[in-house]
């Protein structure tokens, strides 16, 4: 059993993706994790954004994994490195070429493969795992999405004003949704939620207790 949870940055898909895999006792997948450390590869590997054959060659060889919830990029855990504003900044850039798209969804499937999964990312429920059985919609207004992340980035220690971080999220936001390559957009027959006014607590409950409908109207058991 596949859920998938798509929305834009800041919507809290990953708090609530980790609740609900935990709750239910499956597997969570951070797709978010895996494009950064593609993004931090190719640019330690300094091969530009532009698709080429240095960039084939380049994701031809790496590496990537998960291991009790950190990511490890060629036996290396960076787990936090990949959350820097820097890779942040850069990681559209990457993520909305073809060549990068093709690797990740080839490593995302071959993950999604190993058993029950919650996976949250921008194009979970439309292109990586369109036969989801559940997908949920993740969405927020800008500024509440914005807060949410400019705190995220004070915890972490980095100075950013909040008017710079929402800059950066609408930025992403416009990227995201006009890319060519696997938009941004709500799923075919996707749950779609407000989180605005939510916890992630409550969210997760109403993901839980629709994936216990589903579960029980298959005969499914986790």
């Amino acid at each position: 059993m596949i859920i998938t949870i798509d929305g834009p940055a800041g919507a809290g898909k990953s708090t609530v993706a980790k609740k609900v895999a935990h709750t239910l006792g499956y597997e969570y997948l951070d797709t978010g994790a895996l494009y950064r450390a593609i993004a931090l590869y190719l640019r330690d590997k300094k091969v530009p954004p532009v698709e080429s054959d240095e960039m084939r060659t380049a994701l031809s060889n790496v590496d990537i994994h998960f291991e009790k919830e950190r990511i490890y990029l060629d036996g290396r855990d960076v787990s936090a490195e990949i959350r820097t504003v820097e890779i942040e900044t850069i990681v559209s850039s990457y993520a909305k070429l073809s060549m990068v798209r093709e690797k990740l969804l080839e490593i995302q499937r071959k993950l999604g493969s190993l058993g029950n999964i919650v996976a949250d990312g921008r194009d979970m429920g439309t292109v990586v795992f369109p036969e989801a059985i559940l997908k949920i919609y993740l969405n927020a207004e800008l500024k509440e999405r914005a807060k949410r992340r400019w705190n995220d980035i004070k915890a972490s220690g980095r100075d950013l004003s909040l008017e710079e971080v929402e800059v950066q999220l609408k930025k992403r936001d416009e990227e995201d949704s006009k890319r060519k390559h696997s938009p941004l957009r709500v799923p075919d027959g996707a749950f779609v939620i407000d989180s605005t006014d939510l916890t992630a607590d409550q969210i997760a409950e109403r993901v839980v207790e629709l994936a216990e409908n589903v579960i029980k109207s298959r005969g499914d058991c986790r």
